[in-house]
């Protein structure tokens, strides 16, 4: 009982955090002020990314413009864009939204790594716990910039958890797979191969099959 008084007081006090951190990207979000200087120069490549004589003119002509970073946060900026018609208030509404998958995604993949190993409620308290400390990360000061960093990461992070998921579940089939072969591997047994007359010393010496 009394630890689950603590383990209770300690998620509390990170989800009070995480409320906090949630509440300043709300805010940042419907700011209509640039909150950083890499947003107005992704959110002017983005809006002229479609007429390709002005986003991508030769490099010996001036002016000379260069995109940063492969376009497709401006791809997904752009064509947003014509829905909820401000760049900025768009911009800013991605890099949330891929800042909430990469938190749901932490959750998952608690709860998929540690399935047979942890009691439910066990499982939960690190999910929940995981997705308040992963809010107050230093890195999560980019969630309400229209910046390229937090889809890329939700990219990232996701590519990662399949592999690590993947990997779990592997691991988790192997002894199975083993016991389908057990009986296969019980019926061998080793032949020692002879070296054939004329043939010069060491030939299939050391030469082992196995045969069933």
């Amino acid at each position: 009982m009394r630890r689950r008084i603590v383990f209770g007081l300690l998620l509390a006090l990170f989800a009070v955090g995480a409320a906090l951190q949630g509440m300043r990207m709300l805010w940042a979000v419907s700011n209509p002020l640039e909150l950083d200087y890499g947003e107005g120069i992704i959110l002017w490549q983005a809006s002229r990314l479609f007429d390709l004589k002005i986003a991508f003119p030769p490099l010996e002509q001036y002016p000379h413009l260069v995109f940063h970073y492969t376009p497709l946060y401006h791809t997904v900026v752009k064509i947003l864009t014509g829905t909820l018609g401000d760049p900025l208030f768009t911009g800013r509404l991605v890099s949330l939204t891929a800042a909430l998958w990469l938190v749901v995604l932490f959750a998952w993949i608690v709860l998929r790594a540690t399935r047979g190993y942890a009691p439910a409620r066990v499982r939960w308290f690190g999910a929940l716990l995981t997705c308040c400390c992963a809010l107050q990360l230093p890195t999560m000061q980019w969630v309400p910039l229209a910046r390229v960093d937090m889809l890329g990461l939700a990219l990232q992070f996701t590519a990662m958890s399949l592999i690590v998921v993947n990997g779990t579940r592997l691991r988790n089939q192997a002894p199975a797979a083993a016991q389908r072969r057990a009986p296969l591997c019980g019926r061998a047994r080793p032949v020692r191969v002879r070296r054939p007359a004329g043939r010069p010393q060491g030939y299939c010496q050391s030469t082992t099959l196995i045969r069933a």
